[in-house]
């Protein structure tokens, strides 16, 4: 089902009837993972597994179509006694793809997407160099990204009291940076890696708009609607922290636990009485639900894809209707952030300088 905090602002928001398509991915997304788990706990024995099978993307923000991919890890926690065990949990976390398909009524034989080929997923990687590797030359791009990854977007798929735990051992060593003395307010340690992880994730974009312009379009938009919403959603659970009470890790867990659009409604509570901010979070909430209502159908996604760059964007009315909705998408984010009484003061401090 879809968050609770989407409930209630769609409620508050009066928008309940325009975030359909959240509320049935939302569903589905959940029917998914319950079905993984439980098919992975067929195949394995996971109480006493070193090791956890991590989704992200799509499924962990409860936004899973028929065209997502599945994006995963196998995270080591401890040493594997078993000389395959780690490997043994990467093969099984492949053949789920087509146990996934079969879920989602897709073909025979089908299987959902692979992770892609730059290795950042579908590999094993260790719990500790996810925590422990912050900032200086060991803290490479594919550990950052999948430490944020991890914290903003993420679910457990085999063990998810290990997942929390690292989670919260994550979470501890962000609020571990000030000298012994608990952190009131924003804690900026944090939220400069949060921003340090969108703006590698832009120059990324980029880097790859060089090398292969294909399905330039379709990644385009997912830049500036999907990512965009989930950084700013993380941005949301940050800059609310109190000024009058010490950031906790208990806290934070709980944020991160929450889908990103969830943690951006959740706003609506902040926004009280403030006209054009809860008018702009309408704005973002319903875009959302636009999005995925196009992006689950895969003539569309096959149409935006022919848009090789901005120069053909123009006679592809799929294209120039979704990036109008980006553009109002951005003007609401703006107003959230940067005109509303809430959060006006802390994005202009910790955002800008």
């Amino acid at each position: 089902m879809m968050h609770r905090h989407l409930e209630d602002a769609g409620a508050a928001l009066g928008i309940s009837d325009r975030l359909n398509h959240l509320r049935s991915t939302a569903a589905d997304s959940d029917d998914l993972i319950a079905f993984c788990r439980n098919w992975l706990h067929d195949q394995l024995e996971p109480d006493n597994a070193p090791s956890d099978i991590i989704a992200f993307g799509s499924l962990a923000r409860r936004e899973f179509t028929p065209a997502s991919d599945f994006d995963y890890l196998v995270v080591a926690h401890h040493l594997d006694p078993r000389p395959r065990g780690p490997r043994d949990l990467l093969t099984t976390a492949d053949r789920l793809r087509s146990e996934m398909a079969m879920q989602q009524g897709m073909a025979e034989g089908s299987e959902v997407p692979s992770p892609g080929g730059t290795k950042l997923f579908g590999v094993i990687v260790s719990a500790m160099d996810i925590s422990e590797r912050i900032g200086l030359q060991d803290d490479t791009n594919h550990d950052h990204t999948r430490r944020l990854l991890l914290l903003e977007e993420s679910v457990s798929l085999l063990q998810p009291e290990r997942h929390r735990s690292l989670v919260t051992t994550i979470l501890g060593r962000y609020l571990d940076g000030y000298a012994g003395e608990p952190k009131h307010g924003v804690p900026r340690f944090l939220l400069n890696d949060v921003v340090r992880y969108w703006r590698t994730l832009t120059v990324d974009y980029q880097a790859k708009v060089w090398g292969n312009a294909g399905s330039w379009g379709l990644r385009y938009l997912k830049l500036i609607v999907s990512r965009k919403l989930a950084y700013a959603g993380t941005l949301a659970s940050l800059l609310t922290c109190s000024d009058d009470e010490p950031a906790t890790v208990e806290h934070l867990v709980d944020q991160f636990e929450t889908p990103p659009l969830a943690r951006l409604a959740q706003l609506h509570l902040h926004l009280a009485d403030d006209e054009p901010a809860l008018e702009a979070l309408s704005t973002a909430l319903t875009t959302a639900d636009a999005f995925i209502e196009r992006s689950s159908d895969s003539e569309w996604r096959e149409r935006v894809k022919r848009v090789t760059d901005l120069s053909s964007a123009s006679s592809n009315p799929d294209f120039e209707e979704m990036r109008r909705r980006a553009r109002e998408l951005q003007a609401a984010l703006e107003v959230i952030f940067f005109d509303s009484h809430a959060l006006a003061s802390k994005s202009r401090k910790y955002l800008s300088f």
